[in-house]
């Protein structure tokens, strides 16, 4: 029998698979902590294509907490990833002005503070949990799809330059 929640449980499962890389940075080398985030983000990326949502009420926006966890987040990303957090995006290659302002550090905190968000309020059988999955799907469309694809990016670029590894 077909599930027409799979879609939502795969998605579900990447979500806190990507949280838990997250928070778990501290406990991995940074090689290999990038090592695991690439195939995360695929797994990620797949399953939120794959999940419909219709209209419903809004979505409720940031809090300043919020921001400000995201921020201290991006922080200590930015610190372990070191040299490997910064890449070239491709606005600084319109601009052409030697400042490169991509950022790993940045793309994983905008991606991670928007599914944390669904995540408080999704639950499986829940009253939001619709609430939760257009949280994610419009964020996605809207916001962090693009953080998604721009750490996808360098993350190859890294593996393909060597700086992956050491």
């Amino acid at each position: 029998m077909f599930n027409n929640n799979a879609p939502e449980l795969e998605f579900v499962a990447a979500a806190n698979e990507f949280c838990l890389l997250i928070e778990q940075i501290d406990e991995y080398s940074q090689a290999h902590w990038l090592d695991l985030m690439a195939p995360a983000l695929l797994r990620l990326e797949a399953a939120i294509t794959r999940v419909r949502v219709g209209l419903g009420q809004p979505v409720p926006s940031l809090s300043l907490a919020d921001l400000d966890t995201r921020f201290e987040l991006f922080a200590h990303l930015k610190n372990i990833l070191g040299e490997r957090d910064c890449y070239w995006s491709e606005g600084d290659l319109l601009v052409s002005d030697g400042h490169m302002t991509g950022s790993l550090a940045e793309d994983f905190a905008e991606i991670y503070t928007e599914l944390v968000r669904g995540m408080m309020i999704y639950e499986p059988e829940g009253s939001y949990r619709a609430m939760a999955m257009r949280l994610w799907v419009n964020g996605y469309r809207r916001h962090w799809g693009q953080h998604l694809l721009d750490a996808r990016k360098q993350l190859v670029d890294l593996r393909r330059s060597g700086r992956s590894k050491h």
